[in-house]
Parts: C-alpha cells; structure tokens; sequence
C-alpha cells in the first residue's frame, strides 16, 4: 500500500506545501481551543514560510490557500484565478484516535488526500506529476520513511510552468 505523504503544488511564483510531519511552528498553537486556532495536523509552507493559522492568504499569481479543520481531518483548499484555472485540496488525515496508537506510530498511519477539481493545462504545461514514488529501503528490505520538506520542490519551478503538482508516497 501506499500513502501519499507529501505534495507541492506550484502555479506561477507561487509554491504550497503540505507534509504529514510536524509543523515547526506546532508549539505556538493554544493547548485550549486548538482546533480553533490552528491547522489540524502536519506542516503547511506557502511560500517557503511555515503556516499554521486557519484562514485565507492571499500568495502572488493570484493564488488563494485556505487552512479549515473538519471533525476529523484538516484540509487546505488552494484557489487559483482564472487565468490558472485550478482547484484542489489536501486532507491531512491522521490515524483514527481508536487505534490507540502512541505519536510516533500514529505519524506514521497519517496520510494526504489530493483531490484535484479543476486543471487546465497549457501549450507550455504538458502534464501533472500526480504522484512520484522515492522509497528507500534498509539492507534488510524495510521501506525508510522520508524525512523532512519536499527537497527537489524548488528545483521543478522552471518560470515557463503554469501548474505543477508533485507527490510523495510512502508504501
């Protein structure tokens, strides 16, 4: 099986990304009336800058990101103007509380949900990488979990690309 644990969305000069691994920012968020307050599981970069509020921000090339919380996952919306025509949200769904699983265990069970909803692709954007596999393994076989941001997310922006979504799973 395999899990999508990271994704880059890049249109125009604007870069969103979302990982399963823990916000940097984690500790700044209220111990009361969290859900309220902030960003329902994993770490949100716009921009190269860590976000953790919910809301909207507004990036440049007329992209709008919306951090919400449901009942039991925590979605960014992305919204591009018409000239971009593209719409999508990441779920950051973690493992269900009845597992009874320890933190580090329930990071592991925590997966993305991508769901695209609108892409136009242009003469210059022939295509959508919507998911790239990169799993490492031990010498005994065992898959090595990716640590950290998207590595290679900053590299993929040649300026003439319109839209470009990446994905990492992890099986």
């Amino acid at each position: 099986m395999q899990w999508l644990t990271e994704v880059a969305v890049l249109i125009g000069t604007s870069v969103v990304e979302v990982s399963i691994g823990t916000s940097p920012m984690e500790s700044l968020c209220p111990a009361q009336e969290r859900m309220s307050a902030c960003f329902f599981g994993g770490s949100v970069r716009l921009n190269g800058a860590d976000a953790l509020r919910l809301g909207s921000v507004s990036l440049p090339s007329a992209v709008t990101v919306t951090l919400a919380n449901f009942k039991s996952f925590g979605r960014v919306s992305i919204n591009a103007a018409k000239q971009w025509r593209f719409v999508a949200s990441i779920d950051f769904v973690p493992a269900p509380s009845s597992w009874q699983l320890d933190a580090m265990d329930a990071q592991e069970m925590a997966h993305l949900n991508l769901k695209l909803s609108k892409i136009a692709l242009s003469s210059v954007a022939h295509g959508v990488v919507g998911q790239t596999s990169r799993i490492k393994y031990t010498d005994e076989g065992q898959a090595v979990r990716l640590e950290g941001p998207l590595p290679t997310c900053t590299q993929l922006r040649p300026s003439n690309w319109h839209a470009y979504v990446l994905g990492v799973t992890r099986r």
